[in-house]
């Protein structure tokens, strides 16, 4: 079988299905549908780098439309001043909470990492998180319009849903919900730096995201939670 090899030796994988109809796909797509294609894309620093600047500017769009999305649920309840004041400062609490997270969580997941024999740099692993998220943003943004327009339905026939803890806590909870997709990717990414250090036990790519998964959710709910308090 013909194979591909990534820069940073990443691994020799299978090459990706329909490489010509993929490769005029946009980065949002291409984060759905090719994942070998951004593994190439950010194998050095430079590429990584500007992946990098790409990625962070579609979570921060996903995070823009999270927040337009919740102050629109609660407009007809509190207004649309109260209402904008309340979009704004979650957009800020979550898109500076999600960063100082990763931020804060990197070092950890690099030393796991090394245990897991996980061949990746800082650099590359803080790439692989934010892609996780850029990933979760795309699907959001599709989901939302719909999660929007079914809360104002509800709300004309006499439902409050901004004043319910169940429906606000999972709106709150959406840009993560939509990320788990990206997890998945994230677990086949450190099967494929496994491969490419010559293992193939799955068992330390499993254990290392689900490490990732334990950690993220506990520093970034806490962080967005911690700021949106203090703005609100």
């Amino acid at each position: 079988m013909n194979t591909l090899v990534y820069p940073l030796n990443l691994g020799t994988i299978a090459p990706p299905v329909e490489p010509e109809a993929r490769s005029a796909d946009t980065l949002p797509l291409r984060l759905l549908r090719d994942e070998l294609a951004i593994d190439a894309a950010i194998g050095e620093v430079a590429g990584a780098t500007d992946m990098l600047v790409r990625l962070v500017g579609i979570v921060v769009a996903g995070f823009a439309a999270h927040a337009v999305t919740v102050a629109g649920i609660s407009w007809p309840a509190l207004g649309p001043g109260a209402a904008l004041t309340l979009g704004g400062a979650w957009l800020l609490a979550s898109t500076g909470g999600f960063f100082a997270a990763i931020c804060a969580g990197l070092p950890s997941y690099w030393f796991y990492g090394v245990v897991a024999d996980v061949q990746a740099p800082a650099w590359r692993l803080a790439v692989e998180l934010v892609r996780v998220q850029a990933v979760g943003a795309v699907v959001l943004l599709g989901a939302l319009p719909f999660w929007l327009a079914g809360s104002l339905g509800l709300h004309l026939l006499g439902v409050d849903v901004s004043h319910s803890p169940g429906w606000m806590g999972l709106t709150y909870g959406l840009p993560f919900l939509a990320a788990l997709p990206g997890v998945f990717g994230l677990y086949r990414t450190f099967m494929r730096m496994r491969v490419a250090a010559g293992e193939r036990s799955r068992t330390p790519a499993f254990v290392l995201t689900v490490w990732w998964i334990v950690l993220f959710n506990f520093t970034a709910p806490l962080a967005i939670w911690s700021l949106f308090t203090a703005l609100g």
